[in-house]
């Protein structure tokens, strides 16, 4: 009987010891090494094309086999400075697709996946956790979240040619469809606000010109602003004059400026 209670205490022991996490084994030196290679992992996005395989898509009529290529564009997703000490799971907001990255799945500490549904917007949420290279296998040290845009069909439309800089006209956006009618409503309101700022500025160059115009033709100086104007070998020119001394001459062929 004491035999056996031996031996039942020895194994409860050993499964006890069994059971207890690495985590527990995990050092503050450790931790804060495994914190700073934390700090050093970054993730961005790039967006690229690819020339489509000839089963992805079908020639339109009237051209050539030889003569067509067509491409798409996708979105890499790009994780930077993975160690052996870290691993990645990657999650989204779209579907239940989970990807588990380590190190040995990266070239020189870089991971590399794509995105190809360009109609839909994704977030993606990137966990970092202490591998079993560590003590502190499991850890959570870091949560890395990266938005990806989606492709806006408007921003071919003819319309956009005259506003392309117009957020509603961007290739890639990171906002909902605002609809067909919101889009040719705002975007014309767009334009209308460009076409007064033209107008603005022409009637602005106008006057401009009109005073420059004037002082050529009677050889006058003005001051505006602070600023004096004369006509120097046709054309006008800027004397800035800061008194630091109660009078200043300035003297210039047959003007002078007090």
């Amino acid at each position: 009987m004491g035999k056996f209670r031996k031996v039942s205490l020895f194994m409860l022991s050993f499964v006890i010891l069994m059971s207890v996490p690495k985590a527990a084994t995990c050092s503050y030196e450790e931790q804060a090494k495994l914190n700073n290679e934390a700090a050093n992992v970054k993730a961005n996005y790039e967006i690229k094309e690819r020339i489509l395989n000839k089963d992805e898509y079908d020639i339109p009529d009237g051209i050539e086999n030889e003569e067509f290529v067509a491409k798409t564009d996708y979105i890499q997703v790009n994780i930077l400075n993975l160690t052996k000490n870290i691993y990645v799971e990657v999650t989204n907001n779209i579907n239940d697709d989970k990807k588990t990255f380590n190190y040995s799945d990266s070239q020189n500490g870089n991971i590399k996946f794509d995105w190809s549904e360009l109609d839909t917007m994704v977030t993606y949420t990137i966990k970092l956790y202490s591998s079993s290279q560590t003590g502190c296998e499991g850890n959570v040290l870091k949560t890395l979240y990266i938005s990806l845009p989606r492709y806006n069909d408007y921003s071919t439309y003819e319309i956009c040619k005259e506003v392309p800089d117009y957020y509603l006209c961007q290739r890639y956006v990171t906002y909902e469809d605002v609809g067909y009618d919101a889009f040719f409503t705002r975007v014309r309101e767009q334009i209308a606000k460009k076409e007064q700022i033209k107008e603005e500025e022409k009637k602005n160059n106008k006057w401009y010109k009109k005073t420059i115009d004037f002082i050529v033709e009677h050889k006058v100086p003005f001051i505006i602003g602070g600023v004096t104007l004369v006509v120097v070998a046709g054309g006008a020119t800027y004397i800035i004059i800061k008194k630091r001394r109660r009078s200043i001459i300035w003297k210039w062929k047959d003007w002078e400026i007090y």
